[in-house]
């Protein structure tokens, strides 16, 4: 029995000492997140909570999150964009999905890079993380602005990496949802309304009809008919007053980008 037991851990050994290596051999490549504030636009409890968040997001998704903030001079219209996509595409040629804001012109840029990222990250996603964010710039909340970026993206992922993501997304959005309902439930409201005038109108008139006859041909009853003439009127949004406001646009080659100024 003991020699069983002393040969069973000697082939353990060997066979041990010969798998290790393979095993080791395997480079296992992990998402990762930068928060880089040369701006200094964030107090240390705000980095460390715009870290959490979007290591939460790189973690769910198996992304590389960048969050930035820096004067450095640019050379395009956006000089946020000229940053971000020099200085992620050097550090993660893989892809990522990145939010910078230079306060060198004021600008800001959503920017994504690799064919993943970019599948996952449409133009029309580019231009809502961007609008989300900065609706809070506007405010001058710069880290609500970096918050509503990677609150938006969360939402944003969540629908698009899950092939029934479209079944999930009134709970995902839930107060779009909620104004929507809303919208809902007050229009039907008003067209029960203008219905039941119109029908209790419709019935006055029957009635005043009924009753002239009763008098025959001494009384001629002259029924004039209002005519109601709907205006119809197309609404375009108006967007938000700023020095420049928001461009969008497609990035460089291999980027899906999204930005302006505020």
């Amino acid at each position: 029995m003991k020699r069983i037991i002393i040969v069973s851990m000697l082939v353990f050994t060997i066979l041990s000492i010969w798998i290790m290596p393979i095993f080791t051999d395997i480079r296992v490549y992990a998402a990762e997140i930068v928060v880089m504030d040369d701006a200094g636009l964030f107090t240390e409890s705000e980095i460390d909570k715009i870290e959490d968040k979007a290591a939460e997001i790189s973690q769910k998704y198996d992304m590389n999150i960048l969050i930035a903030t820096t004067y450095e001079p640019g050379f395009s219209d956006n000089k946020a964009r000229d940053f971000i996509e020099s200085f992620g595409s050097s550090r993660y040629p893989e892809g990522y999905l990145a939010y910078a804001i230079n306060m060198s012109d004021r600008s800001y840029w959503v920017d994504a890079y690799g064919d993943t990222y970019r599948s996952l990250i449409t133009q029309d996603v580019a231009d809502t993380l961007a609008d989300k964010a900065s609706d809070e710039l506007y405010e001058g909340e710069f880290y609500g602005s970096a918050m509503a970026f990677l609150d938006r993206a969360d939402r944003e992922l969540a629908v698009s990496t899950d092939p029934m993501g479209w079944l999930k997304k009134p709970f995902i959005f839930w107060e779009t949802s909620l104004i929507a309902l809303f919208i809902s439930l007050v229009g039907a409201a008003v067209v029960t309304v203008i219905m039941t005038l119109f029908k209790a109108k419709g019935h006055q008139d029957k009635q005043l009809a009924y009753d002239a006859a009763g008098y025959g041909d001494s009384l001629n009853l002259m029924i004039n008919e209002n005519r109601f003439i709907s205006h119809y009127q197309t609404r375009i949004r108006k967007p938000k007053q700023s020095s420049s406001g928001h461009s969008g646009g497609t990035g460089s080659s291999g980027h899906t980008g999204s930005g302006g100024h505020f």
